[in-house]
């Protein structure tokens, strides 16, 4: 008798053998991290294994997909005949890219507001130049 811990292993090591390389890091991993437009094409391959699409996998990385390309896909390019992916799997792929797309947006917006400077620091700066200013002409 096999442990569970002991089964699972098994599973995932025989899902592994009928990968590729990238595959297979992928399997056994969770999604990527960072900005996914600066994704490789390996870590499109995570983020399909992750979010149930690993057989899909192949044809992403037969056509080059990384994060940039990932997200500018649309309907027809999935539907057609360089993914042939049917119709319910692209839209719930196009859904998920979406929300990849929002959560980018999202992290870029929360980035740019960290690096501004406070609204009240920028007063106070522009009140010491104008300090500066009135100084120099008395």
């Amino acid at each position: 008798r096999f442990s569970p811990r002991q089964r699972e292993l098994a599973a995932r090591l025989v899902v592994s053998a009928s990968h590729s390389e990238d595959e297979k890091s992928a399997t056994l991993t969770g999604p990527p991290s960072g900005l996914s437009s600066s994704w490789s094409k390996a870590d499109v391959t995570r983020w399909l294994h992750h979010m149930g699409f690993g057989e899909l996998a192949p044809r992403f990385t037969a056509q080059d997909v990384d994060g940039e390309v990932l997200l500018s896909l649309t309907n027809d390019e999935l539907r057609g005949s360089d993914f042939s992916i049917t119709l319910g799997m692209a839209k719930k792929l196009l859904k998920y890219i979406s929300d990849l797309n929002a959560q980018e947006e999202k992290e870029k917006k929360e980035r740019e507001k960290a690096a501004a400077p406070e609204p009240a620091a920028r007063s106070r700066l522009s009140i010491s130049l104008a300090n500066l200013g009135t100084d120099s002409i008395r």
